[in-house]
């Protein structure tokens, strides 16, 4: 648990003297200030106080009741829970502070959140930080720091690779985030190789998906890509259909990562992958398409796919498309391995 250090010394300390060692006498004259209606006296008191016995939640109650500002209020709060864990008064105000934090804050405040986020999550508050993360995030869908403190305190597994993806987008080479992404796939690992039989039984499904796509019955050729995943978690091509035909960008990003476990040194669902990070970055600041930015390397690896296909995978393509069109880049890798 994170503590200030001793040397700390909060703006409006009063001078210190023998009595301002006391700590009980420092908490009765920040009570006796407060009582009085005088915040600024009463707060440089409980700063004192907080100096003197930082593992003291009173100290760390009193600063949070007369701070002059939400953020200041919100992390003296939270000390003041972990210190004392069952105080409900603590917790009533860290999460009212929040609330109004969040009602408050603009795009430009994305920052300041994720710094308070993380000092939350250093003393133990994280489903507070967490709150703050995902607030961010939505203020500033380019704030990678926001994405990946998210991530790390989502209890969802999907929304914590959906965070990762997003971070990757904004920045390819985060070592964390290509980290946390690499455990959070492992996570999704089955615990059992595939048996002959199962594989067997996945590559009949995706025939019969395929036949599905062709008869414009999507539902149900996404239903057995699903399954065919399930039984086959190795089938690069299962994966690739299912992303095809995935109902949005999230699912689509999973598939295309555990195909790149399985076929790490692909390049072409390499590019489709960052081709749906930056359609996730598009999503979330709700770009209009005619403003949208250009993904060139996703362009020129779906035109050289698109040179190699026959015209019978052409047609299928164009299917594809008339159901997802923001999936093209996957749909032509997909075809390729039919």
């Amino acid at each position: 648990m994170s503590t200030p250090p001793l040397s700390w010394t909060p703006v409006g300390t009063p001078n210190t003297s023998q009595t301002w060692e006391d700590l009980e006498t420092v908490l009765r004259h920040a009570s006796e200030a407060r009582i009085a209606g005088d915040n600024p006296r009463a707060h440089a008191f409980y700063a004192r106080a907080v100096q003197l016995s930082p593992r003291d939640p009173r100290g760390w109650s009193g600063l949070g009741a007369t701070a002059s500002t939400l953020d200041e209020a919100i992390i003296s709060w939270g000390y003041a829970l972990t210190l004392a864990p069952g105080n409900f008064d603590a917790q009533i105000e860290l999460d009212a502070h929040i609330t109004e934090r969040i009602e408050r804050s603009g795009r430009s405040d994305a920052a300041v959140l994720v710094a308070v986020g993380r000092t939350l999550t250093e003393i133990g508050q994280k489903p507070s930080a967490y709150r703050l993360f995902t607030h961010a995030t939505q203020l500033d869908p380019t704030n990678e720091e926001a994405w990946v403190w998210r991530a790390g305190l989502a209890q969802d597994l999907t929304e914590t690779i959906s965070c990762l993806n997003q971070a990757l987008a904004l920045n390819p080479s985060d070592r964390r985030a290509q980290a946390g992404l690499k455990w959070a796939l492992a996570q999704q690992k089955p615990s059992a190789p595939t048996s002959p039989e199962a594989a067997r039984q996945a590559q009949a499904l995706c025939e019969q998906a395929q036949q599905a796509l062709r008869a414009d019955k999507t539902q149900t050729a996404r239903d057995l890509f699903k399954r065919a995943t399930e039984l086959d978690p190795q089938n690069v091509s299962a994966w690739l259909w299912r992303g095809s035909t995935a109902l949005n960008t999230d699912e689509a990003l999973t598939c295309m990562e555990r195909a790149l476990e399985i076929n790490p040194n692909d390049e072409a669902i390499k590019d489709a992958r960052w081709w749906l990070r930056v359609k996730k970055i598009r999503e979330s600041v709700r770009l209009p398409p005619s403003s949208a930015p250009v993904s060139s390397a996703a362009h020129v690896a779906a035109t050289r796919r698109a040179r190699g296909a026959t015209a019978a995978r052409l047609a299928l393509t164009l299917a594809l498309l008339a159901i997802c069109a923001i999936l093209l880049g996957i749909a032509l890798i997909a075809l390729r391995l039919v």
